[in-house]
Parts: structure tokens; sequence; C-alpha cells
């Protein structure tokens, strides 16, 4: 008996914010049938639209669209939640007799966590996490160091969720972190996949932010962060992502009305330099250049290929 799942192909489409990901999932998916999964983890909120850049209405009408503002304001998303929604979506719709998928998104971990599974902890009891949350990164980073050194040396001291994470899972169970990790047996990504990756120079890249946040500020983006903060979210995690922040700061009188645009390209440009180590050190990428000049040939190209590899 042959298996359903050896005849589904599933295509993951990745890259740094703005290199054109959307646009190229939904001409694939309209040459050669198949639908487009939401990797992007602020796009799955319902109320973060503008600054999340989700697609268009005319976008998410062009092709079927999974994991796109299905999840309700002030919530919180794990990557573990990420990786059980898609594999449902996919084991769903091919039920129905969709056999093609594109994952898309610029969110490196969800990806990593789709792929190869997560390493099993317990459940951290909410006293823990509350304790967690009313401390300081600087000191639960020392504290790191104290009782998982091996874990505190390969994460950025500023990185408050991870910090966070490994001193909760060490005060509930008294275990490193770490040690979960190196007990960690991948799982077997349960698709035949490949991956693709957009890329462009700099200057390309820093236009294409400059025009999407022009674009962002012109259709809203203060009135929608502002009308989330009198809901009283401002603390709210998704709150805290690049271009929502700044607009927060602006709303505080923090930061100039005439700055506000050029603090949001300046952040989105750390943020696709993070996202590009993280993807750089996935030798299983096929890479291809994309510039503003070329879009369309690029795309030709890049589907083409998916095309003959699926």
């Amino acid at each position: 008996m042959i298996d359903a799942k050896s005849a589904i192909r599933v295509v993951f489409i990745l890259g740094p914010t703005a290199s054109g990901k959307t646009n190229l999932a939904i001409k694939a998916a309209q040459k050669m049938g198949g639908e487009i999964i939401n990797a992007d983890s602020i796009q799955v909120y319902k109320s973060l639209n503008i600054g999340s850049a989700k697609p268009t209405k005319e976008e998410l009408e062009a092709v079927p669209h999974h994991l796109i503002g299905h999840l309700a304001e002030g919530s919180a998303y794990t990557a573990g939640q990420f990786r059980r929604e898609v594999l449902e979506v996919i084991e769903k719709r091919s039920r129905e007799g969709i056999q093609k998928f594109y994952i898309v998104g610029g969110s490196g971990f969800y990806i990593k966590a789709l792929i190869n599974g997560l390493y099993k902890v317990p459940d951290i009891p909410v006293e823990i996490q509350e304790k967690v949350k009313n401390e300081k990164t600087i000191d639960l980073y020392e504290e790191l160091k104290r009782v998982d050194p091996e874990n505190a040396k390969i994460l950025n001291a500023n990185d408050s969720y991870r910090i966070a994470r490994a001193i909760e899972v060490y005060r509930a169970t008294g275990i490193p972190f770490s040690e979960y990790k190196n007990k960690f047996s991948e799982e077997k990504f349960p698709y035949k996949c490949i991956k693709i990756g957009l890329r462009t120079d700099k200057e390309n890249l820093r236009n294409r932010v400059l025009q999407r946040t022009e674009k962002m500020l012109k259709e809203g983006l203060i009135e929608e962060v502002k009308d989330l903060v009198e809901k009283g979210l401002e603390e709210w995690d998704a709150l805290q992502s690049v271009g929502y922040k700044e607009v927060q700061l602006f709303l505080k009188g923090l930061l100039p009305q005439d700055q506000l645009r050029e603090e949001i390209v300046k952040n989105t440009m750390g943020l696709i330099k993070r996202q590009m180590t993280w993807f750089k050190k996935d030798i299983d990428m096929t890479w291809f250049d994309v510039s503003l000049s070329e879009d369309l040939q690029a795309t030709e190209k890049i589907v083409q290929f998916i095309e003959e590899e699926m």
C-alpha cells in the first residue's frame, strides 16, 4: 500500500523581511496548485495587520492561506503550537485532495521546530513563570551562567525570552535546559520538502524596507498601535516586535515623529541581519538573488526550479 504522505510536497520559502516571499509563493501556487501556510510569528494574530505586513485581501483571495490572523489579540504563541498547527493543516487538507503546500515566513526558529521537532520539557508552574517574568533579564542571565553555563555561552545576554525560558525550566525541574537539548532526538519532518531562500543586496533590501515602512505609516500603523495600547495590551509580547515597539515609543513621547520612519527602518535592518545569520547556517537551503528591477524574471526562474524539484 502506498503511503499517502509520499505524494505530498512542501516548499519552504524563506528569507528576510521584505524579500518578496509572499509574491513568490502566490505565483508558484497559481502555476502548480497548492496552498500557503504562514510561518510569520506576528501575522498569526488577527489584530496585527498593518505592522505585520499581512498579505492583502487580494493576495489572500488569490490562493488559500492558513495560520493568518487566527489568534486573538493578547494571546501567546509558541513554536510548539506552530508545529502542531502546521502538521494539522497539511494532514487535513491533504485528505481533501491538496498535495502541495508553501510554508512562507522569516521566523527561523519556528521553521527549525517544524522540521526537527522540539525539546520535551515539563510544563512550568504558573507561579514560577510569573516570578521570572518580573525579574530583570540581566539578573536572570547571571543566574543562568551559574546553573547552566553551557546554555549561557550560546545565548545573547539580551535574549530575554530564551534566558527566561531556561531559568523557568531549571527552577521547575532542577535540570539545566542544556541537558534537555543534549538528550533531544530529532523528529523527522514527515513530508518531502525543499527550501528556497531569497536574498538581495543591502541597498536594495533597505529600499524595500523603506517603501514598506512608508506604506505602513500611510495605511494607519500609528492608529493600529494606539488602539491596541488603549485596550491594555502595551506589554503584550507581540507589540514588542519591530514596527510596533517604535510606534509605542512615539506615542509615549519618547521618539519624535520625524524620526519614527527611520527608526523602524534601522531596526528592521537589524532584524534582517539576524534572520540572515540564522538562515545562512542551513546547508539545505537553495538561495536565489532577487532585486527590484528583476522581480518578474527572478520569480519565473524560481518557480521553474520549484516545479522541476517537485
